[in-house]
Parts: structure tokens; sequence; C-alpha cells
């Protein structure tokens, strides 16, 4: 049994940041949720030692953060489902976000991943406290240390025409934002750029060794334009996954900025995917 903390939301209504950071918009706002730096900490303190367990505690947190539709998707060979979180919007055109919560082979897995599927529930937090036009679906993915078993199975039926962008976060609170560029639509990376801008959060690209699986890559290969977002650098590439991967090595503040950033794009995105261009005033 999990003991989940009680949940402090604190309303952001953020006007000032949505007329420094998107112009065009005018009088329109960025409107978004953020919940207390101490809910951040409990949930990802809930890291179990088995998949099992990881794949219930993800279920209850989304249950918890008042997702209005969680449900599981079983994959072909994964000994426990994927886990979806669904926030309907007015439109049909769908945002998907993910990260793999099973945990690897040694240490305890704060990093590489708990720390990516802990702050789904946080995310859907962020944005389920006012109407949206488009549809979000939080996913937790399955045996992503076999081939990307879980994501390839939500990419199979994903939509190009319907779902218009992924973000796949991993190996989150060891610094800074980081984006592997690369790999990473372009229109996408400028929007989260002029988001951290105007938060004043640090990012920056940092791409990954050539080889190295995502669960951003089944969607890239099926043209949904897609992003990785982590933390990881040349200094501390060896940490996730390894028996330093442990609660010491997550920097809660880096990890609540990265959290900042994402919850704001993720409405960012809500006002301005899909949509057409305003001319700039004169």
């Amino acid at each position: 049994m999990y003991n989940l903390p009680k949940y402090i939301s604190i309303s952001c209504l953020a006007t000032t940041v949505a007329a420094a950071l998107i112009p065009q918009l005018g009088a329109q706002s960025v409107s978004f949720t953020l919940v207390a730096p101490a809910v951040l900490e409990e949930r990802v303190k809930l890291v179990a030692s088995e998949d099992q367990d990881r794949m219930q505690a993800l279920k209850r947190l989304f249950e918890a953060a008042g997702c209005p539709q969680v449900s599981e998707q079983a994959v072909q060979g994964a000994p426990t489902p994927n886990i979806v979180c669904t926030l309907p919007g007015k439109e049909q055109n769908t945002v998907i976000v993910g990260a793999h919560y099973g945990k690897p082979a040694k240490g305890e897995g704060v990093i590489r991943n708990w720390s990516g599927a802990a702050l789904l529930p946080s995310l859907l937090e962020s944005l389920n406290k006012s109407p949206r036009r488009l549809t979000y679906v939080f996913v937790g993915f399955s045996d992503q240390q076999k081939g990307l078993r879980g994501s390839k199975a939500y990419a199979k039926d994903a939509k190009k025409d319907t779902v218009k962008a992924m973000l796949n976060i991993e190996s989150l609170g060891l610094g800074p934002t980081k984006i592997w560029l690369d790999q990473a639509d372009k229109n996408l990376v400028s929007g989260m750029a002029r988001v951290a801008t105007s938060l004043k959060v640090p990012i920056s690209g940092m791409n990954l060794d050539e080889g190295t699986e995502v669960d951003s890559q089944p969607f890239k290969d099926k043209s949904i334009p897609s992003v990785h977002v982590h933390s990881i650098t040349s200094a501390d590439a060896k940490i996730p996954g390894s028996e330093k991967d442990n609660a010491a090595a997550l920097h809660l503040d880096e990890y609540g900025n990265t959290y900042r950033l994402l919850a704001v794009y993720l409405a960012f995105l809500d006002n301005t995917l899909g949509m057409p261009a305003t001319p700039a005033a004169k």
C-alpha cells in the first residue's frame, strides 16, 4: 500500500507570462496549475523496486491527481501494461506525453526513469483545472529496456492526422533540462525554448549516444513530431541505470524547474499547436 500525499495545488493564470511569451495571442492567457514542490518530492519518492509496484503506484497517482480516464493497455510479451491517462479536449487533435516506468537492472532507478514517470500525474494536474482545446494523453510505457515494447505498442495505433506531437521525458533531475536536438522536431524545440526564456528556466541541447533507444522513436518513425527531454550531460551519463541511480542523484530544484517548464509548455501548445499564425502587430 502506498501512502499518497495530500495534494496541494497553486493556481496560476499566467497572463503576464503569456504576454511576454506569445504576443500574437494578445489578451489571451496561457492557463495552468502548478503543484507544490512538496508534491513533486512525495511523488518521486514513491519509487518501488518492482515494475508491478511501479505500475500500480503510477496508476494510483493518476487517479489521485484527478485523471478523468485511466486505463491499461496490454503489451505483447511484457509482464506489465502501459498505463494511459486521457484528458479529453474539445478537439481530437492529441498531444502524447510519455515516460517509461520500468526499473533498470542496477540501482534504484530513481533517475531512470521513475523521475519521468512520477512527473506525468503532476503534468496532468497542471492542465486539468481548465478546459482544453487539445486532447492530452499521458502514457507510462512498459518494457522500455526490451526493445521499446510499450511505446511501440502504443505508437502502432497512433494516427498521424490526429496525434500532433509526442513529448517523451526520461532521466530528469540530474541537472538543467536538456533536449536531444538531433532527434527533435524543430518547431517543438522552438516553442519550448520560447517558454524557457519567458520563465527564465535554463535549457540546452544535449544529444545522446548514437544507438540510444528512447520512447519517442516509434512516434518519430511514423513522422509524428516528437521531442525527447532529459537532463544527462557527458559528466553524469553513466549515472542512470547504474548503482549510483538513487535518490541522492536527484536534484529537486532542477527537477522542479523541468516540471515548471513542461507544465507551461503543454499549456502553451494548447493555445498554439495547429493554430494558424497570427500576423504580428504593426
